[in-house]
């Protein structure tokens, strides 16, 4: 019996290889996918040099001792500026003679990479104890590549039960990230201390910040270059979740800073939390905490919020609005503010404009309609929203702007795609793209293509982020196995090469995304300005006939018209309008082309 049972299992075991194998020729023929996938768990950091463009990948690795794996290892994923592959260079941090914990890279932050000023770069960090003893000393004693650790002490808040004590790290990588030059061990914080800052406000001055829990919030400080502790701040941003983390970072022209935390706080009937971001400002040369605000107050879950300068005296915020609340079974409940919303402001915090981009986005949700593999609808084309979550805003040299982050589009969160979108210097959208990664196994389960960061040259731009597919019901993709036995997911880093328009294939805006200024002159609006109605007309070869939608917004990006329309010309009542300046786009085949400003006159 044992012996047949053997026979049985072995024939099961060739028959998935053999349907693995017919997938994967399968997939050989296909033609070349535009992104690459590599090793790494948390590709967030993406570094423009010279001549390579570098994702930085956090990933599993064992522990000296080969007991277990933990988030201890560090790739530089290295790519030509025509998006291929040169080299990886891989480090284990473990390894290091003087860092013995088993995990120091568990982060989630954006802001732990940062190019000094002689052309070297830090990388942030944090440990966990290596030792079941509560008792475990702030390691001054300790060598880290025979530099003593920095001394500050944060305290212990229950000295009766003390908790495990952890030391944040700062690696020192060369200019060309291909080596790692030395590792300094910081002095212990209670149970979690994360580096989620690094940022070099001038030679030889350094601001850092930590995530402490213990209770959980943020510390910031001064160093000088080797870490010497100038002044340090009062504990800011508590909450109740292990998860606050800095979210960006700016230097007023005064030279304070401003930090946009993730903050949660009390806890629903699904112990999600209320998500919101705070902005705090500190005074440069003391740390002193200004003043800080809820950048979206008594509205939905803000999740985050990045930020660029925008013109002299004013920054601009992109942030995203979901929900008003959570269900106990993790549903998300879309609202009518789902969406990604603007806002500028100035140094100071004062709100001065808000546009929500949520209608403009909306010819940019993506949906997986059909059925599973089990038969269940994937996606209800019905239900979805334009809920895009942004991960990070660049001034491009222009002052144009590029924003990428990821989509979802149905309450489950069941599938994210990756996007990009570009903002015109006044904060008008110019296009938008949506990447699919692999839609292909979108019905194994969750799939989720997270675009953390992105560099530009010239003609060029770069997304890095991270590709993840999960199964339901036990049903993994056979393309994408899970990583490990306990893990339920495939996890791999990502990288995108793109041209300056956003497409992978060359050429592609002159088919689905015209550019906005030959837009200008393609889409004209009689007469201009207007009462009473607007006689629009198409002459673009790319657009005439195509079935197209008609948008007209408020300058706050308010809908005020939507109306289907196809050949080359079509009339609008403006019965409604207000007398001031909107804005008209023409959507077609899920892209949106903007036109000139439509000015509306008085009676």
């Amino acid at each position: 019996m044992q012996q047949i049972f053997h026979h049985r299992i072995t024939l099961t075991s060739l028959l998935i290889l053999l349907f693995t194998a017919s997938l994967w020729a399968q997939k050989e023929d296909e033609p070349e996918e535009f992104w690459s996938l590599v090793p790494g768990v948390l590709g967030d950091h993406l570094v423009m040099l010279d001549s390579s463009v570098v994702l930085v990948s956090v990933d599993w690795g064992f522990t000296p001792d080969s007991a277990f794996i933990y988030q201890n290892t560090i790739h530089l994923h290295h790519f030509s500026l025509q998006g291929d592959s040169l080299h990886t260079y891989t480090y284990n941090i473990s390894e290091e003679g003087s860092i013995v914990r088993p995990e120091v890279l568990r982060s989630l932050s954006r802001h732990k990479v940062h190019r000094l000023s002689n052309g070297k770069f830090l990388m942030g960090g944090h440990g966990m104890s290596d030792s079941d003893d509560r008792s475990v000393p702030n390691l001054q004693d300790r060598p880290a590549n025979g530099k003593q650790p920095t001394r500050f002490t944060f305290g212990k808040e229950n000295p009766k039960e003390p908790p495990p004590m952890v030391n944040p790290i700062i690696m020192t990588f060369n200019a060309t990230l291909d080596s790692l030059e030395r590792i300094d061990t910081l002095e212990a914080v209670p149970w979690f201390g994360n580096v989620t800052l690094i940022h070099e406000v001038a030679p030889d001055t350094l601001i850092l910040s930590f995530h402490k829990t213990y209770p959980s919030n943020q510390v910031i400080l001064e160093t000088d270059s080797l870490f010497n502790v100038r002044w340090m701040s009062e504990d800011f941003g508590k909450q109740n979740y292990w998860e606050a983390d800095i979210k960006d970072f700016l230097v007023t022209p005064e030279g304070d800073y401003l930090v946009s935390m993730y903050y949660i706080w009390g806890w629903t009937p699904n112990n999600m939390g209320y998500r919101k971001n705070i902005l705090f400002k500190f005074e440069k040369g003391t740390g002193e905490l200004l003043w800080e605000k809820v950048l979206w107050p008594a509205r939905g879950i803000n999740t985050k919020a990045v930020m660029a300068p925008w013109n002299d005296d004013k920054i601009v915020i992109a942030l995203d609005d979901c929900c008003e609340y959570n269900n106990p079974f993790h549903e998300i409940i879309f609202h009518d503010l789902t969406g990604m919303h603007l806002q500028i402001r100035d140094y100071d915090g004062t709100l001065h404009q808000e546009i929500s981009l949520r209608d403009f986005l909306w010819a940019y949700v993506k949906v997986f309609p059909g059925p599973s593999v089990f038969g269940d609808e994937l996606e209800d084309p019905d239900e979805a929203g334009p809920w895009f979550i942004p991960h990070r805003i660049i001034r491009n040299t222009d002052n144009s702007y590029l924003i990428t982050g990821i989509q979802f589009s149905n309450g489950w969160q069941y599938f994210g795609r990756g996007f990009l979108l570009k903002l015109d210097e006044e904060l008008q959208p110019i296009w938008a793209r949506i990447y699919e990664i692999d839609k292909k196994n979108y019905p194994y389960g969750v799939t989720y293509a997270y675009l953390y960061n992105v560099v530009h040259s010239n003609d060029q731009i770069f997304l890095g982020g991270s590709f993840i597919t999960a199964g339901f019901w036990s049903s993994n993709s056979p393309l994408y196995p899970p990583n490990y036995p306990w893990d339920f997911y495939f996890r791999k880093d990502l990288f995108i090469p793109l041209d300056e328009y956003g497409c992978y294939e060359p050429g592609c805006h002159l088919t689905d995304n015209v550019p906005y200024y030959e837009l200008e002159q393609a889409i004209i609006l009689a007469p201009n300005p207007a009462r009473g109605q607007v006689h629009i007309r198409i002459d673009h070869p790319a657009l005439e006939h195509q079935d197209k939608v008609l948008f007209i917004s408020d300058m706050q990006g308010q809908g005020m018209v939507t109306q289907r329309f196809s050949g080359n010309s079509t009339q609008v009542s403006l019965t409604g309008f207000a007398p001031g300046v909107y804005l008209v786009y023409i959507m077609s085949q899920g892209q949106v082309f903007r036109a000139e400003r439509l000015v509306v006159g008085g009676e």
